[in-house]
């Protein structure tokens, strides 16, 4: 594995961290809202899959820290190195945000996780509410969406557990705690947030952010819903096999990492 750009040993309230496969088209505007809405500067740590397109050179261009190397598999690796580079190079840093590449922040959405976990000292982390961009969309996509936005919304309000597109932060010394990101190759974000839970709680702030419905768009909303759903119940009962985390990989690799 492989870093570059220098770091600073100043104290920071806060580091982010985005995996990344070929996200030359999406990264740029990601960067760009970070930069735009969030309240201050913050480190951005990219943890790249070894994307054959601009990706890392976007990424170096906007000063983020690149990470990249052969171990840097899928996401949850990705996130795992990330993360670990970014605990590494900030040994002050309060929290870790992850985001995906595809996925704005809200508006002030630094100010407002850190606020909460400064008022709040019994929460390990959390996540934002979630919306999709439906701009340019047909209104049958529309709906379709709206959809898949409920049974989410249904789904985090039982289960407690938030989908890294949902924006998931923890804090910095529970993320030492818990070992790092899980570095499973599928659900990740399920794992991460069943260990994050083991040390506080685990909230949803009222902000939503904002993320890509490409997945949906390019597989059918109807055909994407039914393969997040298979391997989604199979881990729940623990049969998930690595057959089917490679099909489902197969499938959306070329959306999403």
């Amino acid at each position: 594995m492989t870093a570059d750009a220098n770091a600073d040993d100043a104290v920071t309230p806060l580091v982010l961290v985005i995996p990344t496969l070929n996200e030359e088209a999406a990264l740029p505007v990601t960067l760009a809202a970070i930069a735009e809405r969030l309240d201050r500067e913050h480190p951005i740590v990219v943890a790249d899959c070894g994307s054959w397109d601009r990706t890392t050179a976007i990424a170096r261009r906007h000063g983020c820290y690149v990470v990249s190397g052969p171990t840097l598999t899928g996401r949850g690796t990705a996130l795992r190195a990330g993360a670990d580079f970014a605990l590494d190079t900030f040994p002050d840093a309060g929290v870790i945000w992850l985001l995906h590449a595809d996925t704005l922040p809200p508006r002030t959405g630094d100010a407002a996780l850190l606020q909460h976990l400064s008022d709040n000292p019994g929460t390990a982390g959390g996540a934002f509410q979630q919306r999709f961009d439906t701009e340019g969309l047909t209104p049958a996509q529309r709906r379709g969406l709206r959809f898949v936005s409920f049974c989410n919304r249904m789904r985090y309000r039982v289960s407690g557990t938030y989908f890294g597109d949902q924006g998931l932060f923890v804090r910095a010394d529970v993320l030492r705690a818990i070992g790092g990101v899980p570095e499973n190759a599928l659900f990740e974000d399920i794992e991460l947030c069943r260990a994050i839970k083991k040390h506080g709680r685990l909230d949803l702030l009222p902000a939503r952010i904002v993320t890509s419905p490409r997945r949906f768009v390019d597989n059918g909303i109807l055909k994407q819903v039914a393969d997040d759903w298979r391997p989604l119940r199979k881990h729940r009962r623990g049969r998930l096999s690595t057959q089917d985390t490679d099909a489902y990989n197969q499938v959306n690799r070329g959306t999403s990492l």
